[in-house]
């Protein structure tokens, strides 16, 4: 059973912060815009199935160009994390993701690492709002 099958359909409860303030790991008003514009809680279900599944592949592909410190690497990583994060309102993740991504760019990405435990701990964050009601 892989994490699709742990992802409950997305409801208004699917936030850290039920008030949908800026502390939550996700922006409540993005993911309700979101399941609008995909025409409901289904396809929107399907998005976070598919982020759920695909982002800590892309996480442990980050952490091993961090620890190689291959910043192209890095960039392509955080970059594949960045999208998906930023349209399911993920804004810390994201925008995280694209420091990384502009840093990848330039080749030079100091304290790689630890930016890379950063954003896996944004992610844990993000995971939890999205597979909690």
């Amino acid at each position: 059973m892989g994490p699709a099958a742990q992802v409950r359909p997305a409801e208004t409860s699917i936030v850290d912060d039920p008030g949908g303030g800026t502390d939550s790991a996700i922006d409540r008003t993005v993911l309700d815009q979101l399941r609008e514009d995909l025409g409901g809680s289904a396809p929107l279900h399907d998005v976070i199935a598919t982020f759920l599944e695909k982002t800590p592949v892309a996480l442990a592909t980050l952490r091993d160009a961090a620890v190689r410190a291959d910043a192209d690497a890095m960039r392509r990583a955080a970059h594949m994390i960045k999208g998906t994060s930023a349209m399911l309102g993920a804004r810390t993740l994201a925008e995280q993701c694209a420091e990384l991504e502009d840093l990848g760019r330039r080749g030079i990405v100091p304290d790689a690492v630890n930016r890379v435990i950063a954003i896996d701990a944004s992610y844990r964050k993000v995971e939890a709002a999205l597979t909690t009601a």
